[in-house]
């Protein structure tokens, strides 16, 4: 295939994605570029072919619009022949940074850390509000999640943190499970202490890593907010004589403090919706709201 008929396919899937209408533009990137990496991961590979950008994208849309995602594969797959049979054959198209330049388009190949890729389940914002993780669904597992919040380990950062280092512990075979975890969970089971554990061992690293991502996004969004109050009092005293850019200023501080005030709500209302059971504390991801114990999302426009 000619260098220009690659750029073609891969802008018309970009125009598929763009073509949504909710589409949130570096949230929807974001969440496209996340899943090209998790689908070069399974493979093995670094370089993006066609089938996987394009395997990537219609995960988005199935979930977005239904009704797109046969015009989309119809639009923008290749045949066969032309792509060299499936799997990676045929030629490598690239990730979405390179659509900026067709002259980069098929020069440009994805550097991805295939092991970090690998270690770390990469999850995909595919606009769905609910329960995502039907393994979840065990009733002792379920019982660990509410025993977290129950106990108060799912209060502040300090007690998350506190919590991933149990987990953390226990997972590495350091520690048991503590008492009072044990003991709450029993009350909400009525199981026996030998089969809870054997049953929960295996679950820990996928609650550990939900909790981990939790703490990383909270600690994101404070370093966020307070770089940004720190640039504001800086432009502030730079323009203490500049009246007019004072009031610009100051206009954009109004903004600022509106648009975290409504990420407080959108949050609280995730938190109300009562989508979590075990009733964690949501946090951002990608279009909506993930509950700190992972199994649980709703999207922004379902609040």
């Amino acid at each position: 295939m000619e260098e220009h008929e690659k750029y073609n396919q891969l802008e018309m899937m970009v125009n598929d994605l763009i073509n949504l209408e909710d589409f949130a533009s570096g949230r929807d990137v974001i969440t496209w570029s996340n899943e090209i990496v998790k689908q070069c991961a399974k493979a093995k590979t670094k370089i993006a072919t066609h089938d996987m950008l394009q395997k990537s994208l219609d995960i988005i849309l199935k979930h977005r619009n239904p009704k797109q995602i046969q015009s989309s594969s119809s639009s923008s797959s290749l045949s066969s022949s032309s792509s060299g049979g499936g799997g990676g054959g045929g030629g490598h198209i690239v990730a979405p940074q390179a659509i900026s330049n067709p002259q980069n388009a098929v020069k440009f190949t994805t550097t991805i850390d295939i092991k970090q890729a690998e270690e770390v389940e990469v999850e995909v914002d595919d606009g769905r509000s609910g329960h995502d993780n039907e393994n979840d669904d065990d009733p002792i597992y379920a019982a660990l999640q509410k025993t977290c919040v129950d106990l108060g380990y799912d209060d502040n950062l300090q007690q998350r943190e506190k919590l991933e280092k149990i987990l953390d512990q226990i997972e590495k075979g350091k520690i048991n499970f503590p008492e009072d975890i044990i003991n709450h969970i029993i009350k909400l089971t009525n199981g026996k202490v030998d089969s809870i554990i054997k049953i929960l061992k295996p679950q820990i690293p996928k609650l550990k890593l939900s909790i981990h991502k939790a703490i990383l996004t909270e600690l994101k969004e404070i370093a966020r907010i307070v770089e940004e109050e720190r640039k504001h009092q800086e432009a502030l005293k730079k323009a203490a004589d500049d009246e007019k850019a004072r009031k610009k200023l100051e206009a954009i501080e109004v903004k600022r403090k509106a648009d975290i005030l409504k990420q407080k709500e959108l949050q609280q209302k995730a938190q109300n919706a009562g989508i979590c059971p075990a009733g964690f504390t949501f946090h951002r991801e990608g279009c909506g709201w993930r509950c700190n114990g992972g199994s649980h999302y709703v999207a922004d426009r379902d609040l």
